[in-house]
C-alpha cells in the first residue's frame, strides 16, 4: 500500500512539473527570448513602434523594469527605471540613436500575475540586439 501511495505521488508530481508554464517577458509583438542566450533580435523601427514589455504567455502584466544600453561603439548607459510596461522617453531616445549591433538589457523586471501575486524576474532577464 505504501508503494502505491508513493508511486501515485510521484506520478502527480511529474505531471505537475510537465504542466508548469515558463514565464518570459519580451517586446510587444516579438517572440519570446531565445532560451539559449535569452536574446530577442529586433529592428529599431519595430522596437520604437512597440516600446512596451509584455508577458508570454499572457498571464499578467509588467509593473516595472530597468533598461540599459551597451552600444557597439561608445559607453554603457543606464540603467534607468520604468514604473510601467512602457519604455520611458529616455529609453526611446536611446533607441532612436542606436546602431546595428547595439544591445539593450532589461533587468529587475516586476510582474503582477492575474491571481494578484507579484513575481520578480532575475537580473539580465533578456537582451535585445538591434539588427
Amino acid at each position: 500500500m505504501k508503494k502505491l501511495i508513493v508511486l501515485t505521488l510521484l506520478f502527480f508530481l511529474s505531471a505537475a512539473k510537465n504542466f508548469a508554464q515558463e514565464i518570459h517577458v519580451t517586446i510587444d509583438g516579438q517572440a519570446a527570448p531565445s532560451v539559449k542566450d535569452r536574446t530577442v533580435i529586433v529592428g529599431k523601427n519595430n522596437l520604437l513602434s512597440n516600446a512596451r514589455l509584455v508577458v508570454v504567455p499572457n498571464i499578467g502584466t509588467v509593473q516595472s523594469f530597468d533598461m540599459s544600453m551597451l552600444p557597439v561603439r561608445g559607453e554603457y548607459a543606464g540603467p534607468t527605471s520604468s514604473k510601467s510596461a512602457e519604455m520611458t522617453e529616455e529609453h526611446k531616445t536611446w533607441i532612436k540613436r542606436c546602431k546595428y549591433g547595439d544591445r539593450f538589457f532589461f533587468e529587475n523586471i516586476t510582474l503582477k500575475l492575474r491571481d494578484g501575486r507579484i513575481k520578480h524576474l532575475d537580473s539580465a532577464a533578456f537582451i535585445v540586439l538591434i539588427q
